[in-house]
């Protein structure tokens, strides 16, 4: 009964709530826990401003504080044509916060090899400045993901186009392309598709769904100079900038266009990393892209992984495994609603979002665009990797 009550009357039972006389521990905890992260996020900001006056960089190529190397604030400057005033307050915020270490007998500053690994080598796998693009760009987004779920009679959203503007897409290259180009080739297409490599060797044609600057597609066209690679995104920016990016590959090319456009039975592999989750009309995509496949063509597809299929799974995962846990089953869930989920919505999309968009969801889409075999064929700390295929090189009847 008091269940039946809670979910009829959930306006009475908040009013009842913010008159309850809460536990003192309770609140201190609470309390503590947002101080916590209000300081986390006020010094990621800080760590963004850093990111992109070039500090990390900076520091990482002309200080050594394992060799006893610092720079005062006055060489950190002049280096970087920065003023004095902005690089003190930083660097000071970032080495209490352990970016940074302070060396009192120099008054100077330093940036570790740890640190210059994850936050200045672009070509690190576990490269991590990306964030230091998409965290204030999911920031910028506050607004308008506010208003839209102000917007009870009809979905909405932020386009996609917004975030480009805002750095996300940026940041997005940056967060996955080192790791892309290092274990894509090397592992998970090896691990995951074995039959497949010895294809690529011999020669045929590929495309990859939403390249972004083209990470994937340059990979794939480096190892296997017999295959051809094709590059796919509705984003004209980032098709331009994948082309200014080509070394100069003839066996690649890059283009802005629909799925929904391409000739059938086109391609032998198609291949995406990260974007399904995010489509307006996911079944139209799948559909799109089996009709572009060859016979007996398959889909390559890397998407997120995710903590549970439901709220009820992740609420468990996140109170099962402690604060790390709690932390990134949340973050997802933030990710969805301040980026993933948003971007769908805004053209009247699924809004499926990042945070439950694991196995059984995706096969359903799967089944639903005809598709004849969906397995899960591995995996990577961030990803699911599954595989498509049957009832290619037709024309969908959606």
């Amino acid at each position: 009964m008091l269940r039946s009550f809670v979910c009829l009357r959930p306006l009475q039972c908040r009013a009842m709530s913010i008159h309850r006389k809460p536990d003192r521990n309770a609140v201190s905890a609470f309390a503590s826990q947002l101080n916590v992260m209000t300081q986390h996020s006020i010094t990621l900001a800080t760590a963004a401003v850093a990111d992109r006056v070039g500090l990390f960089k900076l520091l990482a190529n002309h200080s050594d504080p394992e060799g006893g190397v610092f720079l005062t604030v006055e060489q950190i400057s002049s280096i970087g044509a920065l003023h004095p005033r902005y690089v003190k307050e930083m660097c000071g915020c970032l080495a209490c916060a352990g970016f940074l270490q302070y060396d009192k007998d120099t008054d100077g500053f330093g940036c570790d090899s740890a640190v210059s690994k994850v936050l200045a080598d672009d070509e690190f796998a576990l490269n991590a400045a990306g964030w230091l693009d998409m965290v204030p760009a999911m920031y910028r987004a506050v607004p308008g993901v506010s208003e839209a779920a102000r917007t009870p009679e009809r979905l909405t959203g932020i386009p996609f186009s917004s975030y480009s503007d805002w750095g996300f897409s940026r940041g997005m290259d940056r967060l996955n392309g080192a790791g892309i180009k290092s274990s894509f080739v090397r592992k998970w297409l090896p691990e995951s598709m074995p039959e497949m490599v010895e294809k690529l060797q011999q020669g045929i044609k590929v495309a990859d769904l939403g390249t972004g600057s083209g990470a994937l597609a340059f990979s794939l066209a480096n190892a296997f100079k017999n295959s051809h690679v094709t590059g796919i995104d509705l984003d004209e920016r980032s098709v331009k900038q994948a082309n200014a990016l080509n070394p100069g590959l003839t066996n690649l090319v890059f283009q802005c266009r629909d799925m929904a456009t391409i000739e059938p039975c086109s391609f032998d592999l198609i291949v995406n990393h990260d974007c399904i989750h995010d489509l307006v009309d996911p079944v139209a995509v799948l559909s799109s892209i089996r009709h572009a496949l060859k016979p007996d063509g398959m889909f390559f597809s890397l998407e997120p992984r995710t903590p549970g299929e439901s709220v009820a799974e992740a609420y468990e995962l996140a109170g099962r495994h402690g604060e790390s846990s709690r932390a990134q089953v949340s973050m997802m869930y933030g990710m969805s609603t301040l980026h993933c989920m948003t971007v769908s919505c805004a053209h009247g999309g699924l809004g499926l979002g990042c945070a439950t968009f694991g196995p059984k969801t995706y096969e359903k889409l799967a089944r639903d665009a005809g598709f004849l075999r969906f397995e899960v064929v591995g995996g990577s700390l961030a990803n699911n990797f599954y595989v498509l295929s049957g009832g290619t090189g037709a024309k969908s009847a959606l």
